[in-house]
């Protein structure tokens, strides 16, 4: 029973978020968290978490927003599901790029890449090569910048 309740409040958080709706988000994935804690669900908690750092960046609360994410990274690194692990460091590197930390930002991004690489999903690869370019070129190595993004848009060439 709370299994069910968990995962629709963490869809009505997803809807609430796509719509910008951060704060009425944010309550409903802490909903969640709190029923995902109850049963001991870890994949539900590190989801919740991840949710929740993703909604309290965009709403500026960073330092609680890092907290969520680190939590969230480690237990999907408990669990072993290497796409979670890497959607946990791509999560990661978006807070600290909002935060203006480009350097944090990229050793997450690229260990994100890494990761997705090793899976080998073209499309969440070359979202990361984008990823890691852009951050690149916050940091003025434009030529790396360059250099990646032709690597992601070899990707998308290839899905036409």
């Amino acid at each position: 029973m709370f299994a069910p309740r968990a995962t629709a409040l963490n869809r009505l958080g997803e809807i609430k978020k796509l719509s910008g709706e951060y704060v009425e988000a944010a309550e409903t994935f802490n909903k969640a968290l709190v029923i995902e804690r109850i049963i001991d669900n870890q994949y539900g908690i590190a989801r919740a978490l991840n949710q929740l750092c993703i909604v309290n960046k965009n709403l500026g609360n960073y330092s609680e927003s890092l907290n969520q994410g680190i939590e969230s990274l480690e237990i999907f690194e408990e669990l072993g599901k290497q796409s979670n692990v890497a959607l946990g460091h791509n999560t990661l590197a978006n807070v600290y790029k909002q935060m203006g930390d480009y350097d944090k930002a990229l050793v997450h991004a690229e260990s994100s890449l890494e990761l997705r690489i090793k899976i080998g999903k073209k499309k969440s690869i070359a979202h990361s090569y984008t990823t890691v370019a852009l951050l690149y070129k916050q940091i003025g190595d434009y030529q790396s910048s360059i250099d990646i993004l032709f690597k992601a848009l070899s990707i998308w060439d290839d899905y036409g």
